[in-house]
């Protein structure tokens, strides 16, 4: 989505399809067809990929470290929206991703941004086994990266105009907050089936690496700086020395 004026207004606009975006739609379609196609021919075999792919925290404490990775790819079965809002979500913040950083970055940051969804899921796990609450059900789908897509491209153009629902004119710095906001009162309804630990783990990894000065790039350019005025204090530590001994001298 971008924004160009027309006729003293803002209008809808489709992005490119860039490169990354192609990777993790066809990884997704492909994994979501197969598993649609066992589903119906072949139900154990579907059952048995599921149980071994999908996140479950109870598996994942037994060793099955594969799932923080392997969740991200699958999608419910019984409902396309699950997969088409998330594969939408990748169309529209890829291409911009891609501009700044190049297909491999953006696929490597959607990679690690699913990863911390499903390592916030398990803090969520701890945290309410903690406070005397059974475990969750498993997790699946690519919001966690999808919504970490989101929030690197919101940090890094943080004036730039947005269509919320495709309609209301948004700057891109307030989404953050208003998904996170909305994500959590939906998750707290009764009958909500959204994973709030992995949206939060997707943004908060987006955030992590572009949001603060203890970002990784602040910390890199802060130490950077140290070193230097560091260099530059002995350097001129060492001028004073000289200057003293080269004098003038009064006798």
């Amino acid at each position: 989505m971008s924004r160009r004026p027309q006729m003293g207004g803002m209008s809808f606009q489709f992005p490119p399809l860039s490169l990354s975006a192609k990777v993790i739609l066809g990884v997704n379609a492909a994994v979501w067809a197969v598993m649609l196609i066992l589903y119906y021919f072949a139900p154990e075999s579907a059952a048995t990929i599921a149980q071994l792919a999908f996140l479950d925290p109870t598996k994942v404490t037994h060793g099955y470290l594969f799932q923080l990775a392997t969740y991200m790819f699958f999608h419910d079965l019984n409902s396309p929206f699950h997969i088409v809002m998330n594969m939408l979500l990748v169309y529209f913040f890829a291409a911009p991703l891609d501009a700044v950083w190049g297909p491999k970055k953006t696929l490597w940051f959607a990679f690690g941004a699913g990863i911390a969804g499903g390592v916030m899921i398990m803090l969520f796990h701890f945290a309410s086994l903690a406070f005397g609450f059974g475990p969750g059900n498993p997790t699946l789908g690519f919001s966690g990266a999808a919504l970490g897509m989101l929030a690197a491209f919101c940090l890094l153009h943080a004036e730039a105009q947005i269509l919320l629902f495709f309609v209301i004119p948004i700057k891109a710095k307030f989404i953050i907050p208003l998904t996170i906001g909305i994500d959590f009162l939906v998750w707290v309804t009764p009958s909500s089936d959204i994973s709030f630990p992995a949206h939060l783990g997707g943004i908060a990894f987006g955030w992590f690496m572009f949001g603060g000065s203890w970002a990784p790039q602040g910390l890199i350019r802060r130490l950077k700086y140290r070193k230097h005025k560091r260099w530059v204090d002995n350097r001129d530590k060492q001028q004073q020395k000289e200057n003293v001994l080269k004098g003038p001298w009064l006798h």
